[in-house]
């Protein structure tokens, strides 16, 4: 693949989701080991449309497969001024001026959803250093880091201890939205970029054959 010319086209929704997904399964087998890509969260950012968010998603394609891809997105209510994005090579096809061409092709994708000044923010695992290279060359810096938790459960799973007085079991249904919403909101109120969420979102989530 690397020797064959990569033509750029817009996402072209449901019809392109399994070719998205053999891509980005490629890129985690070369970058992030163990990572499990969710047919449900690409259905939820690349298919569904999201209330209150614009996006701008695109592939590149030789011979049918998709060799790169990107995603924009932007939360139009953000006070805060954030783009979000999110740059796939494929392992075959990462000489840096390829590399170069996706990740301008993105920022020029931000500057097309959006008409006042942004930070455009990506996540980069440890084991990128091809895109990492890629976004430094395009000015970018490195502003925070994250670790990821993660455990086996290819055997037994040890039972969590619980607190005196505590108990974890599953969400309750329909009439127990409101206060999950509520308290997830003020558990992730002091992070860095809080994760909140909606009684709207949450019900869509819970309509999702993964949930």
């Amino acid at each position: 693949m690397a020797d064959s010319v990569a033509v750029s086209r817009s996402f072209a929704g449901e019809k392109d989701l399994d070719t998205l997904l053999v891509l980005l399964r490629a890129v985690v087998a070369e970058d992030q080991g163990g990572l499990v890509i969710s047919t449900d969260d690409l259905q939820f950012e690349w298919i569904d449309d999201e209330p209150g968010w614009v996006r701008d998603l695109r592939v590149w394609e030789v011979a049918g497969k998709f060799v790169a891809s990107f995603g924009a997105w932007h939360e139009l209510a953000d006070a805060s001024g954030r783009a979000y994005g999110e740059v796939e090579v494929h392992p075959d096809c990462r000489e840096p001026a390829f590399i170069d061409e996706v990740v301008q092709a993105s920022m020029d994708a931000v500057a097309g959803l959006i008409s006042v000044p942004v930070e455009h923010r990506l996540g980069v695992a440890s084991t990128q250093e091809w895109l990492r290279s890629g976004l430094e060359r395009a000015g970018y810096t490195l502003d925070r880091v994250y670790n990821r938790m993660y455990t086996d459960i290819s055997g037994p799973v040890s039972a969590p201890h619980v607190l005196e007085g505590f108990a974890i079991r599953p969400l309750a249904g329909e009439h127990e939205i409101e206060p999950w919403v509520a308290a997830f909101n003020a558990g992730f109120a002091d992070h860095y970029e809080p994760p909140t969420t909606t009684v709207e979102e949450k019900r869509h989530r819970m309509t999702e054959p993964g949930y």
